[in-house]
């Protein structure tokens, strides 16, 4: 409860700052929204990691765009990407936002450097052998599969699930990933807060 409060905290303060909201009423409202939908009791009732890395990315995302380029902001947003990174699957897709804008090159590097080596760091320390990683990865993945075609909440996962293409999984994702690029590329100009909508 003591880290999670401030997070939510803060992470609905961003909201509000980003969103600029004209009035009062506004901003109580979208601050409402934040702390009392469903999905923010779920999250922190199950002890999750989100709001920690939403708010990391939302943060970075925020960050790139009002900041002009320098070692301090992408110090900075390096930081921030390496913490939204621990759950890449939650948090990739919203920086298709920055990817087609100029300077976001290197702190992604540098994030993705240093992931990879704390990554290398903590297998070394945990005495797993490359194919040791590989058997993990597999496993992992097998399990992933089985749960996201037999449940979900009317997703392409569970559409191919119920049609028996379990095995296509990974590749509609990396579809639907990549057509989201392409629409995040074509629209770059537009309102931030569309591009992270969609």
């Amino acid at each position: 409860a003591l880290a999670t409060v401030p997070v939510v905290a803060g992470f609905a303060w961003l909201l509000v700052r980003e969103a600029r909201p004209e009035t009062g009423v506004e901003r109580a409202l979208l601050t409402i929204l934040v702390i009392g939908c469903y999905p923010t009791a779920i999250t922190i009732g199950n002890g999750q990691v989100t709001f920690f890395i939403l708010f990391a990315a939302l943060a970075g995302i925020f960050l790139f765009l009002h900041q002009a380029r320098g070692d301090a902001r992408d110090a900075a947003l390096t930081g921030l990407f390496l913490i939204a990174l621990v759950k890449p699957n939650l948090t990739l897709p919203f920086f298709w936002v920055i990817a087609f804008s100029k300077g976001w090159l290197r702190p992604a590097l540098l994030a993705l450097g240093a992931y990879v080596t704390i990554t290398g760091i903590s297998i070394a320390l945990h005495g797993i052998a490359p194919d040791g990683l590989l058997s993990m990865l597999r496993s992992w993945y097998l399990r992933a599969e089985y749960g996201m075609s037999e449940s979900g909440y009317g997703n392409v996962h569970g559409l191919l699930g119920r049609l028996g293409w379990s095995a296509w999984i990974l590749p509609a994702s990396g579809l639907v990933f990549a057509l989201h690029g392409i629409w995040a590329s074509r629209h770059r100009d537009a309102d931030p807060w569309v591009l992270l909508g969609v």
